[in-house]
């Protein structure tokens, strides 16, 4: 197995971040305030006429309690299309918005008062992506609670921080090939997740990335991973991570600690 050189970013007490998934460090990531430009058998898009592509969203933002929340009434079994026709023009649907299927305005804080949603809405239990999708933005699927299926096409090459944070019903997760890295919280609080797939090519695991999966019991990490942040709880409580990595990261963990208790002012500990 090739020499790991873990990049550890030097976190020692729990992050003051965010404790909602809309913000990354407190930066609001909402990628649009207006209305989608269209919406099309239940699925909201944003369309862009230049390069004759989709992007799939949510249906409004809501500002309550000082923050800006995303709205959407997905529900049951969503199956997005490869391509859309709108004002004949067809568009091909290549990315899921920042926040696209965020529920944390319901399922973290109960203001489902604040959504208007019909009254066959039943929360998301399984998304379909197609094979034309190449990027998963921060937080689109943020607290799906119900969520228990979806496979990530192979023509995906990025996911979002945050991505899959707080879907708690999501028990396997298999990312693709072309996903080279996984950033900050991006499975956190998917406390039912037990198995994790990593592609051979990953060489970066994001701050918090595993936060709270308290039964995830096994993972595969790859040959060329370079890097693991320091916040990546839950590594050294699995069950199947190769013994070479979990020695690595408790020896630095424990050395960062102790170097922080010594100079607990040092910024640079």
């Amino acid at each position: 197995m090739k020499k790991l050189l873990f990049t550890i970013v030097a976190m020692l007490l729990p992050m003051v971040a965010s404790a909602y998934y809309g913000y990354s460090d407190g930066i609001d990531w909402w990628s649009h305030f207006e209305a989608p430009d269209a919406t099309i058998n239940g699925i909201h898009y944003q369309l862009n006429s230049a390069d004759q592509t989709a992007t799939v969203t949510y249906k409004k933002i809501v500002y309550f309690d000082m923050r800006n929340f995303p709205v959407n009434d997905y529900s049951g079994d969503v199956v997005i299309p490869s391509h859309v026709s709108y004002g004949g023009v067809t568009y091909i649907v290549t990315c899921i918005d920042n926040g696209a299927f965020d529920n944390a305005l319901d399922a973290r804080y109960g203001y489902s008062f604040l959504i208007d949603r019909p009254s066959s809405w039943k929360p998301v239990t399984s998304i379909s992506i197609p094979s034309t999708v190449t990027s998963i933005g921060m937080g689109a699927f943020a607290s799906c609670t119900s969520l228990t299926s979806i496979i990530i096409p192979t023509s995906v090459t990025y996911i979002g921080e945050q991505a899959f944070s707080g879907c708690t019903s999501l028990s396997s997760i298999s990312i693709p090939a072309g996903v080279t890295s996984i950033g900050f919280r991006t499975f956190s609080n998917c406390s039912n997740l037990t198995t994790v797939n990593l592609p051979c090519n990953m060489t970066s695991i994001g701050e918090r990335a595993f936060e709270y999966c308290s039964g995830l019991q096994s993972i595969t990490l790859p040959d060329n991973l370079a890097s693991i942040e320091m916040g990546t709880y839950g590594i050294d409580r699995i069950k199947d991570v190769n013994e070479e990595i979990k020695d690595v990261y408790r020896e630095k963990l424990h050395e960062l600690a102790e170097a922080y208790v010594n100079n607990p002012g040092d910024e640079e500990a």
